[in-house]
This record gives C-alpha cells, structure tokens and sequence, in this order.
C-alpha cells in the first residue's frame, strides 16, 4: 500500500488533477477501504465466494438458518443480526472460508471442505 500511496502522490505531482490521475486515486482510495474493511473480518482472497440465485418459479425468499442438530425443520433457529433475521436476496453474495483462508485468519476450526487454496 505504501507504493501505491507513492506512485499516486508521484502522478498527482506530474498530471495534477487529470481525469486520469483522479481514476487512478480513486481506484487506490477503494483499494485501501476494502482492505481495511476485510481484514478485521478475516476476509480474503483465498475464500469462496457465491452469488445468491433466482431461485423463483414463484414466490420465495432467502433465509439464514443454524441446523440444531436435527434434519427436521422444528429444530432449526434462524440467527439474528442487530435484534432482527438477515433478509438475503437474489444476487447478494455469501463468502465462505476455506481451510486456508481459516488459517490465515488464525482459526483452527476443522474444514468442511477440501481447499485448492
């Protein structure tokens, strides 16, 4: 990040405020808040990632459930997030760890899954 921070001070001294530059700074600017948004949350490249489908012939909707050890629907608990259930739709992304995004997150949970990352 350091280098990018010097190469976009660097164009901004040779183009000052061209659209071009401003791209640039833009780009870099994004870079950096993703980055500083992933990282407390252990997010990163290595993870899976998938995009919600449409799922609807007709109505329907997406919910986030915990499986309290049992297949029976009864069983389930559906987590809540600031007081109230996550409303996932069609598109949304779900990201999920891999073995070795968990351990460079630092957690030793068992995979669930095989990882060719």
């Amino acid at each position: 990040m350091e280098e990018w921070r010097a190469q976009l001070e660097d164009s901004f001294r040779r183009s000052g405020s061209s659209p071009e530059a401003v791209a640039w700074k833009d780009e870099c600017v994004n870079a950096i808040k993703l980055l500083k948004f992933a990282e407390p949350h252990g997010i990163s490249g290595f993870m899976k990632v998938y995009e919600l489908p449409d799922m609807s012939l007709n109505f329907g909707e997406y919910h986030i459930m915990w499986d309290d050890e049992g297949s029976s629907p009864q069983h389930w608990k559906e987590p809540l997030f600031d007081g109230e259930p996550a409303s996932p739709s069609i598109g949304d992304l779900v990201l999920c760890h891999t073995p070795t995004s968990r351990r460079l997150a630092g957690w030793n949970a068992p995979p669930a899954e095989s990882d060719s990352g």
